[in-house]
């Protein structure tokens, strides 16, 4: 599901209704208390202003501009904020990520930092950062009115939401706008010199740990997942339900076989007859009624879906569709899809393991950010393999929410425990595909997909899971049974679904995917199944590194950390990974770091005002023409190779960590490695440009 969708859309609820008071849930008001959007001492309606179905899709310069021609910072909040924003700057270690316009603070948040299926389930697919306006044209004092917030996705502003003017279909932005302002409630009237600081931490840490908490009332979530999703509270299912908050159909679009297989594993669940909730997220509520929606009235409904392919495209129009066989299936399906925490995505056909005798094969990601960790540490320390893992597709619907569990001894145990409690999982599949059957808790038959699902009968499921060789991983070897009492021991990676065909009877060592982009190390050429786990290391741009090479290659850099494959340099998260392997191997990087510092300060400040200069003829220029460009490098490539040894040696050896501003990517290089890629038209002129006005003592 694409939670960023660029689209026109008319409401057909009141906005208004999210006016809000200072309560818990930031982002929720009783539907009875919908009130006007005041700005300042005017009144606004945007229920009229809306009602004949007006253009809505928000553009943040657009926004900037428009209020800030009729609304400009006073003097006092000017020169308050103007001193908040300074302060806070001092206290960051990057002081860009803040500035100050026109209606107040504006924060840059990046997402490169962000697990990346997490990204991709968010819909963030370009390495864009999101953007938080803080708007504090009503003043900046402990007792004015709080600051409106808006979150934004890349330079064009799109998309965006607001705490006047929530997005249904930009979750992320709505959950960082529903954090923020409950932090703003807590903190306004009581801000101290860190007041900006600390907002932009908890931004971050919102975003990057999205599916910890609830997007709409930003309580702690009981079963964390990869993206923005809502607790079990009432008044969250209602915005949901009625309003559409972060519930959207775009999966059909986006894919329309993961769209098919999640409504038939909700029906799966619901029709298994099980005396357990079997959804712990909280239900739909049906309108008008306090009650949930009960798992039979799920099952009726569900039953009806059409053809998904054959829904109009338009939003409005499929809405409508939908709620014509049902007055209810269109709720129940956004529900479906937005309380999945999974991050499921179909193979395409070239991907696909040919061994597994089925075209319908699934990437999957349930690992929170600490789950992840938790694992790469095992799987750091004990190494790791792959084993299969079998459960009814009425089971499914729960796992897609809360990953695979320890329910040995609980009600949600569906099999025995014959070797102790834990994750059940096996060497070869035909052992899992026992327990892929069409039978849920109590072994009770479910009816797995709906007349028009895309999959000829009723599902069975098998998963292939990568599991972190630890002391809380049991192999029982006579059976081929393994059995995990740390849920952190196991993630899944993929899904196979057959419907008439036979499942394949296959050891999951013979069908271990490719794990890292590379399969040899990139200096000794060693298969990468070869390297000593201690030295191992995978950065997150999943390449596989012996740690020994890779700290050699860095210190013949002079330490610019790049990535040789791609030429990229290493993000920050990486740099880190490097410097503190545990191995130690990159220890002396350290020393290597501090050094660097050092030769950066024997280039004179003239050099970095000649180079900024030429920076600057380099990003201006435009067009076909880049002649003024062209004479400015080379007599800026004459001009360092006449300095004396000393700056010559540190402008040759002292690496710069910069911004690339078109990608967002930070990267490192030096002066004259810049230098020798422009000249030899192995680097955009621009870039290089970008680069030079960057660089600081």
């Amino acid at each position: 599901m694409s939670d960023t969708d660029d689209c026109d859309y008319d409401e057909d609820y009141d906005m208004e209704a999210y006016e809000h008071d200072d309560d818990d849930s930031p982002l929720t008001t009783d539907p009875e208390d919908s009130k006007a959007v005041k700005h300042g001492d005017e009144d606004q309606d945007d229920g009229e202003e809306d009602a004949d179905g007006g253009d809505m899709t928000w553009d943040d310069d657009d926004l900037t501009a428009l209020v800030a021609s009729t609304y400009a910072l006073d003097e006092v909040t000017q020169e308050m904020v103007q001193e908040a924003v300074a302060l806070a700057q001092t206290h960051l270690a990057d002081p860009d990520v803040i500035q100050l316009t026109p209606l107040g603070p504006k924060f840059t948040l990046s997402v490169v930092d962000m697990h990346p299926a997490t990204r991709q389930a968010c819909g963030l697919t370009q390495a864009d950062p999101l953007f938080l306006l803080l708007n504090v044209t009503n003043g900046y004092k402990r007792n004015s009115p709080h600051a409106r917030i808006t979150v934004s996705h890349g330079v064009d502003g799109q998309p965006s939401t607001s705490s006047e003017r929530p997005n249904p279909r930009f979750s992320i932005g709505i959950q960082l706008v529903s954090s923020v302002q409950k932090f703003i409630q807590e903190r306004w009237s009581r801000k101290d010199e860190t007041f900006l600081v600390d907002l932009y931490t908890l931004a971050v840490e919102r975003l990057t740990n999205c599916g910890n908490v609830c997007m709409l009332c930003d309580r702690q979530l009981p079963f964390p997942g990869l993206k923005p999703t809502i607790c079990e509270d009432k008044l969250c299912s209602y915005q949901l339900e009625k309003l559409g908050i972060g519930a959207g159909l775009g999966l059909i679009d986006t894919d329309i076989a993961v769209a098919d297989f999640l409504i038939c594993a909700c029906l799966a669940a619901a029709s298994s007859g099980s005396r357990i909730p079997f959804a712990l997220p909280s239900m739909p509520t049906a309108e008008g009624m306090d009650d949930t929606i009960l798992p039979g009235r799920i099952v009726k409904a569900l039953s009806v879906t059409p053809v998904l392919v054959e829904l109009p495209k338009d939003d409005d129009a499929r809405s409508n569709a939908l709620k014509e066989l049902d007055p209810l299936l269109e709720t129940i399906i956004r529900w479906i899809f937005a309380t999945n925490r999974a991050h499921v995505v179909s193979m395409p056909e070239d991907e696909q393991f040919t061994e597994m005798t089925t075209g319908h094969q699934f990437r999957i990601s349930t690992s929170t950010r600490a789950h992840a960790s938790a694992f790469e540490s095992m799987k750091q320390r004990h190494g790791s393999f792959f084993a299969w893992h079998g459960s009814s597709a009425a089971n499914w619907h729960n796992i897609l929410r809360n990953n695979l569990k320890n329910a040995s001894n609980t009600p949600m145990m569906s099999a025995g425990a014959a070797y102790g409690p834990g994750i059940y999982l096996a060497k070869n599949s035909s052992t899992s595909m026992s327990y892929s059957g069409g039978f849920g808790h109590g072994g009770v038959a479910g009816q797995s997909r709906f007349w028009n699902s895309q999959f000829e009968s009723n599902l069975r499921i098998l998963a292939l899971c990568e599991v972190a060789n630890s002391p809380q991983v049991q192999i029982h070897h006579t059976s081929g049974i393994i059995t995990c009492s740390e849920e952190t021991c196991v993630t899944l990676r993929y899904l196979f679904l057959y419907t008439t065909q036979a499942m394949p009877a296959i050891d999951a060592e013979k069908l271990t995917p490719k794990l890292y982009r590379n399969e040899t190390t990139i200096v000794g050429m060693v298969p990468i199944s070869e390297v000593d786990p201690k030295y191992l290391l995978v950065t997150s741009d999943n390449y596989a590194w012996d740690i020994q090479e890779l700290v050699l290659l860095i210190e013949s850099k002079h330490g610019v950390f790049t990535n040789g494959y791609t030429r990229l340099g290493f993000n920050a998260q990486d740099v880190k990974a490097i410097i503190t392997h545990p191995s130690g191997e990159g220890l002396r990087l350290s020393k290597l770091e501090s050094d660097n510092a050092a030769l950066r300060k024997k280039i004179p400040a003239y050099i970095f005002t000649k180079l900024h200069a030429v920076g600057r003829i380099c990003v201006a220029q435009v067009g076909e023409d880049y002649s003024q460009s062209t004479e400015a490098i080379v007599e800026l490539k004459s001009y360092l190779e006449h300095m004396p040894p000393e700056i010559k040696d540190a402008l040759e050896k002292a690496p710069f960590e910069v911004t690339d501003t078109h990608s967002r990517l930070p990267f490192r290089d030096t002066i004259m490695h810049e230098l020798e890629l422009v000249t030899s038209a192995g680097d955009c002129i621009h870039r290089f440009g970008d680069f030079l006005m960057q660089v600081r003592p």
